[in-house]
């Protein structure tokens, strides 16, 4: 009994370990203009042109971000409805989650019709700014990067 104690907890550090070091390795990037912090992993790239970007470096999967020029978060997440019910015409119905990341009220919306999947989180920031990050991709591309995408938006940090 004595042994077989001793070998998980040998098998539980080992997986917190290398757990741990997965996740700890990235890049982080400060989005001043929501006075955010960004973590990312190291195998993706981001780039600014007008909206921010975050890519997979071996995938074509680009993850947005942007502040949303809305008075409060009802008309901040109305800007995404109406923008996935364009999209999604024939298919209108969405289920929006409220979610919280780090202390930040946010919205979380999955919408898949057939192969089509988009993933959007809305967030209102301490400073009551309120941002948008979304991707729209083929569903087996969203599924292969949903891990990362959970991690990104676990560790948003505010700047206050």
């Amino acid at each position: 009994m004595k042994n077989f104690i001793t070998i998980i907890l040998i098998g539980l550090c080992f997986v917190f370990l290398f757990t741990t070091r997965i996740f700890s390795q990235g890049n982080t990037h400060n989005f001043d203009e929501a006075n955010l912090t960004i973590w990312y992993p190291s195998t993706w790239n981001i780039s600014e042109h007008g909206l921010h970007f975050l890519m997979p470096k071996d995938e074509d999967l680009s993850f947005q971000f942007e502040v949303l020029n809305a008075p409060d978060f009802e008309n901040a997440l109305k800007i995404s409805v109406i923008e996935l019910k364009a999209i999604f015409a024939k298919e209108p119905d969405l289920t929006i989650n409220d979610i919280d990341i780090n202390g930040m009220p946010a919205k979380e919306i999955d919408k898949v019709v057939g192969n089509k999947e988009a993933l959007y989180y809305t967030i209102q920031t301490p400073e009551n700014k309120y941002v948008r990050f979304f991707c729209i991709t083929t569903s087996d591309i969203l599924s292969k990067h949903r891990t990362e995408i959970k991690k990104i938006m676990e560790n948003l940090k505010s700047g206050s």
